[in-house]
């Protein structure tokens, strides 16, 4: 295999210091954080048959996963009290 020839790869722009006191005279930026107005729906009208579609889906999924973590937690509990009663047994 034959060795490519190594091309210097273009210098970055360099970028210009501010000093302290400019910088400390410069209007600070908002804090663009959380937004402005907290929950509720923002959107108006009825929605599309595609979203109402994709919802329904996303909301069957949810219920499911809460009953499949239902369940390992109601089997986990089970097994813990019955290992339990286990060592207790084998400990007398």
């Amino acid at each position: 295999m034959r060795a490519r020839a190594r091309h210097s790869a273009p210098a970055a722009p360099r970028v210009e210091t501010v000093d302290r006191e400019e910088r400390a005279d410069r209007p600070r930026p908002r804090y663009r954080g959380a937004p402005g107005s907290a929950g509720g729906a923002r959107a108006v009208g009825d929605p599309s048959p595609a979203l109402d579609k994709a919802a329904a889906l996303e909301r069957g999924y949810v219920v499911k996963d809460f009953a499949r973590l239902g369940k390992v937690v109601a089997v986990t509990l089970i097994l813990l009290i019955v290992g339990g009663f286990a060592a207790e047994s084998l400990v007398r």
